[in-house]
């Protein structure tokens, strides 16, 4: 088996598009859906563990099966032994407690694009679910989105930063954390807004629009719809004034429901464990 002279042959992995690896030049075969989707996490946690919960929340949602770990450790297995037929002899997964990490020092991708990355964070989660996710897959975003965060810091990429922001505060919404929503979501504006990202700025808005309504909160609202729609204008993005003007009549269906009974409109989700 080749190896170079200082180890293992080096592997490439490839995130944008299908997602592939090779192990210098010889292609590995990865499997179904769910070693994909296994291997995406375990990439974009770079080095970080992704533990088995995060993983069977990621693969089967709401509800995985009572053999959840030890399909996942199968998965896990013919990964290893993919890496290993296409000629890395070293390890390239390794077991850790409650989970399992990529051994990143031998691993290139090919752009760690913030953007792209944070994008892939959540399109990777919709690979088996369909369009739906469950609060199970919201969390598991989130976890990857903390990690994509982490990237971006070190890294001193701020675009990246509040992408990563942007991608927590919006899975914090869809998951009923709304008060731990809005903090995040205001860093990822504040970022945004230092870097001068016009795109960035329209789309925090939008959200942070779309999180007053959910509450009730109409002003702050329509504020945020008004900053979101002078930036989508700005930059001709007309996919972007629709949705604005798209949220706009919800926000004006709120106003005119502006006598909903306080105990219709949602309360912030209680942690697991939380007491």
């Amino acid at each position: 088996m080749e190896t170079t002279g200082t180890g293992p042959r080096p592997i490439a992995v490839t995130l944008l598009g299908p997602l592939s690896a090779r192990v210098g030049e010889e292609p590995v075969t990865i499997g179904g859906p769910r070693q994909r989707l296994i291997l995406s996490l375990l990439v974009l946690a770079w080095g970080d563990v992704v533990s088995v919960g995060t993983l069977a929340d990621a693969v089967w949602g709401e509800r995985p099966p009572a053999s959840a770990r030890t399909r996942i450790a199968v998965c896990i297995g013919t990964l290893r032994k993919a890496f290993r037929a296409a000629g890395h002899d070293g390890p390239v997964i390794a077991t850790a407690p409650g989970g399992y990490r990529l051994l990143t020092e031998r691993v290139s991708v090919d752009a760690f694009d913030f953007d792209a990355l944070t994008t892939v964070a959540y399109d990777a989660l919709y690979r088996l679910a369909g369009d739906h996710l469950g609060r199970e897959r919201f969390e598991a975003a989130e976890e990857l989105y903390g990690h994509v965060l982490r990237l971006a810091r070190e890294q001193g990429d701020l675009t990246g930063e509040a992408r990563a922001l942007l991608g927590i505060g919006r899975t914090r919404v869809e998951s009923g954390y709304f008060d731990e929503a809005e903090a995040v979501l205001l860093d990822s504006l504040c970022v945004a807004e230092d870097v001068g990202d016009t795109v960035l700025v329209a789309e925090v808005n939008l959200v942070l629009a779309r999180y007053c309504r959910m509450l009730r909160r109409t002003v702050p609202a329509g504020e945020h719809l008004m900053v979101a729609h002078r930036a989508f204008r700005q930059i001709g993005s007309a996919a972007g004034v629709q949705q604005v003007a798209q949220e706009t009549g919800l926000l004006a269906e709120c106003v005119a429901d502006s006598l909903l009974p306080l105990d219709l409109i949602p309360r912030q989700r209680p942690r697991p464990g939380a007491r």
